[in-house]
């Protein structure tokens, strides 16, 4: 069971998700008025925004459906280019897993919507997704749920979006609280609450005051606690009369029966309990039925407490008429919130249900129910409780178990006492006959017995061995096949080396070739120094796996070399490397940056009549630690009029081009995390002329 210092915090993500939901004009007339707009728009990119919107409003009310107009949303952003789109659309994807409890695949959609974000520098999008992403980790992982709190706290500081920080401050307050740090969790929740006064948001400054309610009620200060609860609810109904909330009274009314439990007022825990609930149940779609079944929750525990303190500790049914009626009452709670939670998949809450239930019919003199009721949901049982949770039931059935055993051996002892007596009353009327006939029965029931145990046994043993040997067959079968697989790509890969290499060098030798026919020795001659050192560059770099980007740039300054002196004053190549990358620490594939260039030079820049610019650019990209930023850039003639050009000579293709994209991929197979990945733009006029292109390399610093 989660402790109460998680449930609440997680409550405060819930109140946060829920009014920023409730922000987007009230859910489902937000996705009806989208609709009706949605077939009006002419515009490809107005589309993909108005599908964003309505798949991410659709994550309260149905995240079946948010999630199919997020797919339509992120088809329809790949198939125009729209990267900004993209992002929206798998922002929404992944509030709608995160609604359906898929947090591993709302992750994994966060990650990729920060991933674009980044690469758009969208800093408020940037701070959502990380905020995003701190949600799914304060589940699992505070600590770390807290270092993306701040993260998104800064760049919301940057910005200076007050109400992107009004909330993140109060998640940083959640997560503090997991790890029992109160005062730090009191801290920022009332930055939030001074916050939410000057932006004059009445409805968080209740929502806030409320759970530092929860805070000061998890310290023991219960009437402290109960004055915050009842204040804001007061300022919930106020807000009620005229801008109604769907959860903000239930979820107030829920923290006011946490507080009276605690007290042990249960008249009035049971009370607002069962007021909390019968809100909570008239929320549409799965918005309240967590919430629900954590009431009926609550109510059954009630029950089972006000009998539990009335009984002995030993005591094995209940008799009493009036407790019996409290257990009832119990029994119909726990009962209603396992329909709730297998409904709406709150496997937590289904397991509290569950054990309170098995405690109650044990109470009520059914043993056999109780364990009907574990064999029942024994499947939810394996597949989602974790460790914690799997202990407590096993620790329950070992002694419901025990308990029955204990029952059958009294049972037991009774029968063989009889069946003794009888045999006495045989012996006084058979005598020594009769009682040899029951013992011979016996001992030929008994070998009969043992013998077709060993045979079971052995049989038994035969399977578990037989599948073992099938079980190690199929795994180095497969093992053998992951190998030929890898060394079968580890040889395409040095194929499209030993490929590429003699290509390189039979561009150059043309250059030299070309200063030897203009009788332009003392050129030729250098020119034919500096190859020959690229080429023994070259040679050595040609077996190796990864190289040094010292080593890279020493390699692509060689090549500039050439081509400069070649070119002359008509080439301007500018090379920067951010100051924070340490070359001799950073491993790349080699020759991979000096094709892009070389492409760059002849098919773009040769062919162009203005001034020929080359930049590029190595650096480290915001937010993506361990990760290299190489950037190709040139005013050349661009792609598609350089593919026209070459169509003129006889078929002629880039070689380069292709063999490093073939070799990013092979390198890709083998990549488990963060992988090698290519973007190349065609730069264009606001006329549509071109204006050069430009590629994006991001290699991560793990090859080596």
């Amino acid at each position: 069971m989660p402790s109460p210092a998680k449930y609440w915090c997680l409550l405060l993500v819930g109140l946060c998700m829920s009014a920023f939901a409730y922000a987007q004009k009230q859910g489902q007339q937000r996705i009806d008025s989208l609709q009706r707009k949605l077939p009006l728009l002419t515009n490809d990119s107005d589309k993909v925004i108005a599908l964003s919107h309505i798949s991410f409003a659709y994550f309260p009310i149905d995240p079946r459906q948010g999630i199919a107009y997020g797919e339509k949303c992120l088809q329809l952003a790949r198939r125009i280019g729209f990267g900004k789109g993209e992002a929206l659309a798998y922002n929404a994807l992944g509030a709608n897993y995160w609604a359906k409890r898929n947090f591993l695949k709302a992750q994994d959609y966060y990650l990729k919507a920060l991933k674009i974000n980044t690469r758009l520098k969208d800093k408020a999008q940037m701070a959502r997704n990380i905020h995003n992403i701190a949600d799914i980790y304060l589940r699992f992982d505070p600590n770390k749920a807290l270092g993306y709190y701040q993260k998104a706290v800064a760049i919301a500081r940057e910005i200076n979006d007050q109400e992107k920080i009004l909330g993140y401050q109060a998640n940083i307050s959640s997560a503090y609280q997991i790890q029992g740090n109160y005062s730090e969790a009191l801290n920022y929740l009332q930055k939030s609450v001074d916050l939410a006064k000057k932006l004059h948001r009445q409805r968080d400054v209740a929502a806030y005051e409320s759970l530092m309610g929860i805070i000061e009620m998890e310290t023991g200060h219960y009437n402290r606690a109960l004055q915050l609860a009842t204040d804001a609810l007061s300022i919930f109904r106020q807000i009620a009369a005229t801008n109604p909330a769907k959860d903000d009274i239930p979820r107030t009314l829920l923290n006011i029966a946490k507080i009276y439990g605690r007290k042990n007022d249960s008249k009035n825990a049971l009370l607002y309990n069962q007021e909390a609930f019968r809100l909570f149940d008239q929320l549409p779609g799965n918005m309240g039925k967590d919430y629900a079944a954590e009431c009926q929750n609550n109510i059954g525990q009630i029950y089972l407490n006000l009998v539990s303190v009335k009984i002995k500790p030993d005591t094995k049914y209940v008799q009493d008429t009036v407790l019996k009626s409290q257990l009832r009452h119990s029994e119909v709670a726990f009962r209603k919130s396992i329909s709730i939670s297998l409904l709406a998949k709150q496997w937590d809450a289904l397991t509290i249900a569950q054990h309170g239930l098995v405690k109650v019919q044990k109470l009520l003199g059914q043993p056999y129910a109780a364990l009907a009721t574990y064999e029942d949901y024994s499947d939810f049982k394996d597949s989602v409780y974790n460790a914690e949770m799997n202990k407590s039931i096993a620790l329950h059935q070992m002694d419901f178990e025990y308990n029955q055993e204990k029952d059958s051996l009294n049972t037991l002892n009774k029968l063989q006492a009889s069946k003794i007596q009888f045999l006495d009353q045989q012996r006084v009327l058979d005598h020594l006959k009769v009682k040899q006939q029951w013992l011979y029965f016996f001992l030929t029931l008994i070998i009969f017995c043992l013998i077709a145990f060993y045979f079971l046994y052995r049989y038994r043993l035969a399977q578990v061995r037989l599948n073992n040997d099938l079980h190690n067959e199929k795994m180095n079968k497969q093992l053998q096949e992951a190998e030929y697989k890898k060394n079968m790509n580890q040889n395409t890969l040095a194929t499209l080396i030993s490929q590429m290499n003699p290509h390189f060098i039979f561009n150059a030798l043309n250059t030299i070739q070309s200063y030897i026919y203009s009788d332009n020795k003392k050129l030729a001659g250098e020119y034919l120094g500096k190859f020959s050192d690229l080429t023994r560059k070259i040679l050595d770099n040609s077996n190796k796996a990864t190289i040094s980007l010292a080593e890279e740039l020493a390699l692509l300054n060689l090549y500039l070399d050439i081509e400069k002196t070649r070119f002359g004053e008509e080439l301007n190549i500018v090379l920067r490397v951010s100051p924070a990358i340490d070359p001799e620490n950073f491993y790349i594939p080699p020759m991979l940056i000096q094709p892009f260039v070389e492409n760059a030079i002849k098919h773009g820049l040769m062919h162009s009549n203005n001034t020929k610019q080359l930049l590029i650019e190595i650096n480290v990209p915001n937010q993506i630690e361990d990760t290299l930023e190489i950037i190709i850039d040139d005013n050349g003639i661009g792609r598609e009029q350089s593919k026209w050009l070459n169509s003129k000579r006889n078929g002629h293709r880039s070689f380069a081009n292709d063999a490093n994209k073939k070799r990013i991929d092979i390198i890709n197979l083998h990549l488990e995390a963060q992988k090698i990945a290519l973007e190349i733009i065609d730069k264009k006029a606001g006329d549509g002329s071109p204006l050069g292109t430009k590629v994006v390399l991001l290699i991560p610093n793990s090859l080596d």
